[in-house]
């Protein structure tokens, strides 16, 4: 029952212990602690010696249940730590859901739709781009507010999307002709800068 470091020697045990009057006393009592603390083998010493060595055996005793329970902690956030790292790299090693994963076209459309509503730097490249191709002014709102009418339309329509490239492309060019389409709100209700 070794431990893995030196054990704490008290400087009160060294000052108790220097109080025996027969270094020889000093030197076995001092040992046996030592050899106690760290393979718990009770020693064999006089009577006057092992009275001394009794008080000290408590502190001893539980200072070493308490580095096992620390050492049993360690050891089983350690397992933790591993079987989390494990999972990690696992989660790595699986194909993304954009190539092609099995399951209804409707659930990939909405997770496609999903992941592009929480894209704002995509939301603004496609509000920006569509903007320059249509020469009106359109915000990242008018795109995230068109998303759930594409997804409606795709799951209309005959033709479904297999990846998140496909999704991305095909939404683009339908909002791209929706944002070309004549307003139809009267000239005066149209903002001035959508009038071209």
């Amino acid at each position: 029952m070794k431990t893995a470091r030196t054990p704490r020697f008290d400087n009160a045990w060294h000052k108790a212990i220097a109080m025996y009057p027969d270094e020889n006393d000093r030197r076995a009592l001092t040992e046996a602690i030592r050899k106690y603390q760290l393979d718990g083998v009770e020693p064999d010493l006089p009577p006057v010696l092992m009275v001394a060595f009794a008080f000290l055996r408590p502190t001893i005793d539980r200072r070493r249940r308490n580095a096992e329970k620390a050492r049993s902690r360690r050891e089983v956030k350690k397992k933790k730590e591993e079987k989390t790292a494990v999972t990690n790299n696992e989660c790595k090693i699986r194909k993304p859901v954009t190539d092609g994963v099995a399951g209804s076209p409707m659930m990939l459309t909405d997770l496609y739709g999903s992941r592009l509503e929480n894209d704002r730097a995509r939301l603004l490249s496609i509000a920006s781009d569509t903007g320059r191709k249509c020469r009106k002014n359109i915000t990242v709102d008018d795109v995230v507010r068109n998303i759930s009418f594409f997804n409606d339309y795709l799951f209309r329509s005959a033709d479904k999307v297999d990846s998140e490239e496909a999704y991305m492309k095909r939404f683009i060019d339908f909002f791209v002709k929706l944002m070309r389409l004549p307003s139809i709100a009267p000239a005066h209700n149209v903002p001035r800068n959508c009038q071209e």
